[in-house]
């Protein structure tokens, strides 16, 4: 099947129509697509790419309109937040998922963005708090959408690495107390009995 592009020059030009934005030649008149228009478009093709690429990055991931409101959301959200997409999706503004020690800072970021003035951080930590209540230490990484006006964050969850972290720290001071208590000397050696 073939489309005739619009031809001010005089020229006619028939182009496949499995290379062209099905709605071009008759995106004057409003009319709707014909099922074969739909299959062959590779404006259809990307949004399903994208959708199934939204879906599945192993990342709780979020579209977030300028006022703060989610628009979309993926499974791996609905999990980490404990709602279901159809509770956050146009009903819920994603301060509601952050500690209020983080809301100002998150809200100065989310309106710099768009302003364009300077330039906020778009990878930085938070403190995501679950439909339970529960607080999860999350490393988001956030963008704004082109020509749109939205943002898509990624949200990683961090908890186990933090206690991970802070147990370390605690096992080294712990360390560092029992050595300090000892009167006598001490030494350290390593696998193969040499002194370190």
């Amino acid at each position: 099947a073939w489309l005739s592009a619009p031809a001010e020059s005089g020229i006619a030009i028939r182009i496949p129509r499995r290379l062209c934005f099905p709605n071009w030649q008759r995106n004057r008149r409003h009319e709707k697509m014909t099922p074969e228009e739909t299959h062959d478009s590779p404006f259809v093709w990307k949004d399903d790419h994208y959708r199934v690429v939204f879906e599945n990055t192993g990342t709780a991931t979020m579209i977030l309109e300028a006022d703060t409101t989610i628009s979309k959301v993926n499974r791996e959200f609905e999990l980490l937040s404990g709602f279901p997409k159809n509770a956050i999706e146009g009903k819920m503004s994603w301060t509601r998922f952050v500690h209020p020690d983080d809301v100002d800072r998150m809200k100065a970021y989310h309106y710099r963005r768009r302003q364009s003035r300077e330039d906020p951080p778009n990878i930085y930590e938070f403190t995501f708090i679950d439909r339970r209540g529960e607080e999860k230490n999350i490393l988001l990484r956030v963008g704004l959408i082109p020509e749109t006006g939205q943002s898509v964050g990624s949200l990683m969850d961090i908890t186990a690495r933090r206690q991970a972290e802070a147990a370390l720290e605690s096992g080294k001071a712990t360390f560092h107390n029992i050595l300090e208590l000892i009167e006598e000397g001490y030494y350290e050696v390593d696998l193969k009995g040499r002194f370190t």
